[in-house]
Order: C-alpha cells, then structure tokens, then sequence
C-alpha cells in the first residue's frame, strides 16, 4: 500500500508541476529542393531603367570596348552561360566563320588564368575583341569600305585631259570664223602641208 500510495501522490505532484509551468510551443524545420540546373546565372548588365534584381549582372568578362554580353538561357547555373558579340561599328575578325562570337564560358576561363597568375590570352590585344568598320560604315561583316574609294590618279589625268581641251577651243573656234570660207578640201590641204604656219598665223592674231 505504502508504494501505490507513493506513486500515487508522485504522480499528483507531477499534474500540478505540470499545470503549473508555462505553455511550450511547438517548433518545426521545413526545407525546399531547389534544382540549380534549372536556374540559369545571367551575367549580363541590365538594361538601362531596370527594376530587375539580379545580383550577378554585370558579371561578364566581355571586353566593352568592342564586345557586348548576350546571354544564354537553359545552361544552369554555371558562369560564362553568355556570348561576347561585336558592337555595333565593329566586325568579328576571323570572317570566314560560321559563328562569329567570343564564347562566355572560354572568356571566364581565360580570365581566371589571369587572376591566378597563369599565362592568360585574355590580356593580349586583339584577342576576344572585334576590329573597327571601315570608315562611315555603321554595320559591317569585314574591313571593305562602305564608301567608293577615288581613283586620283586617273581622276587627276581626266582632269589635265579636260584642261588641255578646254585650252584649244578658243584656236579651234579663231580657226573656224577665219577660214570659215575656205573649201573644205583646201583647208585640209593646208592643215596637212603647212600645219606650222597655221599655228603661227593664228598666234600671231591672237
């Protein structure tokens, strides 16, 4: 009796501790999966007036002087997931290819190199940049003009040509009003026999 009655009030004592002591609240963990293969990293900048939150814009390691970032979605969460292309004004060097961009993920690994100290392409110049058009040309897939270049050399003996033409006229037009009565068949004879006396006559007159 003495062992049930103990446990009895033991237990008496237990349900007042208990009534007495303050509300515990239940606490939990909850977590969400995530597949960063789903998730593609845009390095690009963002547009001007954006609102977007996108802590790795600007990110990209193209070369802004001649190249801007195009990104590539579906890739995942990897970097270098863009395309370095020309500006515009500016043209791919290696024109007989098919794809005429600088690849992303070939820029950052190249550019690591440099920040580890490696022997790095990134720092050479020409290399992942793009050549400037020719001059007056806006778009354009090679180093050809847009504008017809001039000929000056020939430009320059048309124009001495048309000088020299210019110059005899006022001879041919005396020639004419002064033997404009002449038969044709002794002017000819005359032109052909005495060509320097002509010449002089009409010198002489002018």
């Amino acid at each position: 009796m003495t062992k049930l009655d103990d446990r009895a009030g033991h237990s008496e004592l237990e349900k007042e501790y208990i009534s007495k002591a303050p509300l515990l609240r239940e606490t939990g963990t909850s977590g969400i999966d995530i597949d960063l293969r789903r998730v593609d990293i845009d390095q690009c900048p963002l547009p001007p007036g954006s609102l977007q939150l996108n802590i790795f814009a600007a990110s990209d390691k193209c070369k802004k002087r001649t190249t801007e970032c195009i990104a590539i979605p579906g890739l995942g969460f990897r970097r270098g997931s863009y395309r370095c292309i020309c500006k515009r004004g500016f043209y791919y060097p290696d024109i007989k290819s098919t794809e005429r961009y600088y690849n992303g993920t070939v820029v950052e690994e190249e550019f690591e190199k440099l920040m580890l100290g490696e022997h790095s392409q990134y720092s050479m110049d020409g290399i992942f940049e793009c050549l400037p058009c020719a001059e007056g040309c806006e778009y354009c897939e090679n180093g050809s003009p847009c504008v017809v270049s001039l000929n000056w050399l020939m430009r320059t003996a048309l124009l001495i040509l048309e000088c020299c033409v210019i110059a005899c006229l006022p001879v041919v037009i005396l020639f004419t009003w002064k033997y404009g009565n002449v038969k044709l068949r002794r002017l000819m004879f005359a032109l052909i026999k005495y060509p320097l006396d002509v010449y002089l006559v009409l010198s002489i007159q002018l």
